[in-house]
């Protein structure tokens, strides 16, 4: 089982990408990658949850999403990656995991149905 891993810890990422993408030879993931996508995230939160919101959010992405014909006999694997937001910052969890339709799957985002209500209404109008 692996851990997740804070995402400003270049040495523990690096090093988990190489494990996991060792034996395979397509769709593999680079930190580069993975921050695109993190950074992606964050400008769609940020016009969404005021930022002291985020803690406790949860994505899946995989980079590699698409749908394949059913002709295709299964559906390939692509190294993904967990997203969880906590006080402390990012924390990421690389995996080996068939192909998902979308990049971006939020994974939790009713737990802050409140907070993004909240956040529209202040946004709403007041002009």
């Amino acid at each position: 089982m692996t851990k997740q891993i804070n995402v400003a810890n270049i040495e523990k990422v690096e090093k988990s990408l190489y494990k996991i993408n060792k034996p395979n030879q397509v769709r593999l993931l680079s930190r580069t990658k993975l921050l695109e996508h993190l950074e992606d995230i964050e400008i769609k939160l940020s016009k969404k949850l005021n930022k002291k919101d985020w803690k406790g959010l949860r994505f899946k992405v995989d980079p590699f999403a698409e749908i394949f014909p059913s002709s295709y006999n299964g559906t390939p694997t692509s190294t993904q990656f967990q997203l969880e937001r906590r006080s402390s910052g990012w924390f990421v969890l690389i995996e080996r995991q068939p192909c998902m339709r979308h990049k971006i799957q939020p994974l939790n985002m009713e737990l802050k149905s409140n907070e993004l209500a909240y956040f529209q209404s202040k946004e709403l109008a007041w002009d």
